[in-house]
């Protein structure tokens, strides 16, 4: 829609992606205070990826938070019909990008009956599954090589700088990062969502 890339790579996209963390950080100051909403926005992370990089992670994160909140507050209470609008906004943040897709793992991890399980997991992973159907026409190839198959740990300078070089070579990156979301799981099950 724009003639000229060069503002919409550098102004227009910016200024949408800002607006998110506008509403990332009054999101955050109602439900979880003014600290934590000065930490998310003011952190040199948050502006990076956003005014520099143009990263659309903050995207995901809203809507991931506003499905959190939606699902915590209405757990207990049973409420299905809410529960299940938060399942679907928590499918449209793995569809932006899938980097809560461990959630509603965690998510059924703390169901007590079979159902709700299947429930947590059908939903929001059906919600990303169906976002594929649009470019099923070339086959299944390309969304399994670039959705499924693409790999960004090879850089993992994290776990390379401050884990990996302690310890032997046994342990990789799948191997630390899947064990660190089990144990963070079972450490938080019985933590509000």
């Amino acid at each position: 829609f724009f003639p000229d890339p060069f503002v919409m790579f550098r102004f227009v996209i910016p200024l949408l992606l800002s607006l998110v963390d506008v509403g990332i950080f009054f999101f955050l100051r109602r439900f979880f205070g003014l600290a934590a909403a000065f930490i998310f926005y003011f952190n040199p992370l948050t502006v990076i990826l956003t005014g520099y990089n143009s990263h659309f992670d903050n995207i995901a994160i809203l809507l991931a938070l506003i499905a959190a909140v939606l699902y915590g507050k209405h757990e207990k209470q049973n409420n299905r019909k809410e529960k299940n609008v938060a399942l679907i906004l928590l499918g449209a943040s793995l569809v932006v990008k899938h980097i809560f897709i461990a959630f509603p793992l965690w998510l059924a991890f703390r169901q007590r009956s079979w159902r709700d399980r299947l429930l947590v997991l059908l939903v929001p992973f059906g919600v990303f599954g169906l976002s594929f159907l649009p470019f099923m026409q070339d086959g299944l190839t390309g969304i399994v090589n670039n959705v499924f198959l693409y790999v960004s740990f090879k850089n993992a300078p994290l776990w390379h700088f401050f884990i990996l070089n302690g310890f032997p070579r046994v342990l990789n990156e799948y191997i630390l990062f899947g064990g660190a979301l089990i144990l963070g799981a079972y450490l938080f099950r019985k933590k509000p969502v």
